[in-house]
């Protein structure tokens, strides 16, 4: 059986046992998650080889800032108590500029610190080194 029917199937139990009146998630929204992580993933790595546009190249780089920062906007903007209609769209957005904030002044100078203090590196790894 493929993975992608096993970790939806083996998810419905331990998500019905975590279940409670404020979780908005619940086994279908998660296995949905899945299915749609699946499908990008396999229709990105069908594309791998064709040229990508600058938004997703720039997305990529933000992505590990974002990551981090959406869960902390999402909560911030359900404080606020919007609409939906409203809340989504400030969500992704307050997102990306929280991540994109992150990535400049956070991960990028640390990338760069780190480099600095593990010294020059010579051979193979020097060429494959990718700069921010």
């Amino acid at each position: 059986m493929s993975v992608l029917v096993i970790v939806p199937a083996l998810s419905i139990p331990l998500l019905s046992s975590q279940a409670t009146t404020d979780l908005a998630w619940g086994p279908f929204g998660f296995n949905l998650s899945h299915a749609v992580g699946v499908v990008l993933f396999l229709g990105f790595l069908a594309l791998r080889a064709r040229a990508v546009h600058p938004l997703v190249l720039w997305l990529g780089s933000i992505s590990y800032a974002l990551y981090l920062a959406h869960a902390s906007v999402i909560e911030v903007v359900r404080r606020v108590e919007a609409p939906a209609a409203v809340a989504f769209p400030v969500v992704i957005l307050a997102s990306l500029l929280v991540a994109w904030v992150l990535h400049r002044v956070v991960e990028i100078p640390s990338i760069r610190l780190g480099r600095r203090l593990s010294g020059p590196r010579t051979g193979e790894s020097a060429r494959a080194s990718v700069r921010p």
